[in-house]
């Protein structure tokens, strides 16, 4: 009877599996963190530009200097997150490469196991075949 195929490192690669699996979950909250803060600073310009609509044309001193610091307090604000948004990169090149690694050692073991899985294959088909020519030596010796 041919024995059944057992990965030695079999454990190995699902704890690779994972660690990729993490790591891709990791850079997908990265990712999205960095979409989030770009849309809050398409909102902040878009605000921007409902407020210089909103700002009477001609009037009283105190509503110019509430419109130049609310406009210098979201100038601010959006720069702020510009900044965030360098930093969350940052860290985002830092998770790309770290799943670029989790990848490679993943696929490491794969070509391990698919390489032991032929030497498998090839020594049953040996087997299979020396069964086989016992088989016909017998009977031909009948």
């Amino acid at each position: 009877m041919a024995k059944r195929f057992k990965f030695s490192l079999e454990a190995l690669l699902k704890i690779r599996s994972q660690s990729v699996e993490t790591r891709k979950s990791e850079l997908g909250k990265v990712v999205s963190l960095k979409e989030k803060r770009l849309q809050d600073v398409q909102d902040l310009e878009q605000a921007n530009i409902a407020n210089n609509h909103n700002f009477p044309g001609s009037g009283q001193v105190i509503y110019a200097m509430a419109y130049a610091n609310h406009k210098k307090r979201i100038e601010k604000e959006k720069q702020d997150i510009i900044d965030e948004i360098k930093k969350i990169e940052e860290v985002e090149k830092e998770r790309r490469k770290n799943l670029n690694l989790a990848l490679q050692d993943e696929k490491v073991i794969e070509k391990l196991r698919e390489k032991q899985y032929a030497e498998y294959l090839k020594e049953l088909n040996k087997e299979e075949m020396d069964f086989l020519n016992e088989i016909a030596s017998r009977t031909g010796k009948k």
